[in-house]
């Protein structure tokens, strides 16, 4: 009996030590999630070409502590490469899709080049003469004058 006896509190003390690591290694090796709440949602487009800037967010944690500056966003967006693009907040379970358009092929850029001298000078109560100007896209001259 004592044998019995013995067996089944070394067993209960044996049962508690157990648990008691297990406890400790789950508090411990936590990893603190955030919730956060991204400004302008989580989607934004942007045109072929437009810089994309971070429009922010603020992050919070289960104790509805601000922790905005422990977030890191993951990710990059290539403006001249039209596609979608994720970004992953580190630490939460948000990201934001980043969606650059195609250029709009009925937009071309059109670039000025004045003719004449960069600098003139005009006395006054006389008439200033333009020397004219030509006006190219990538394709050809559209105008001179």
């Amino acid at each position: 009996m004592k044998k019995k006896s013995l067996a089944i509190i070394i067993s209960i003390i044996l049962l508690g030590i157990l648990l008691f690591v297990l406890y400790y290694l789950n508090t411990n090796n936590r990893v603190e999630t955030y919730n956060i709440t991204l400004n302008d949602g989580e989607e934004i487009e942007l045109q072929y070409g437009e810089k994309y800037l971070e429009n922010g967010y603020i992050a919070v944690n289960s104790n509805n502590q601000d922790v905005t500056e422990k977030v890191t966003i993951i990710g990059s967006v290539d403006e001249n490469n039209p596609g979608e693009y994720q970004l992953k907040y580190r630490n939460i379970i948000k990201e934001r899709t980043v969606i650059v358009k195609e250029k709009n092929k009925n937009e071309e850029s059109i670039q000025f080049e004045l003719k004449g001298k960069k600098e003139i000078s005009i006395l006054k109560g006389t008439k200033s003469q333009e020397e004219g100007y030509i006006a190219r896209s990538k394709e050809n001259t559209i105008k001179t004058k």
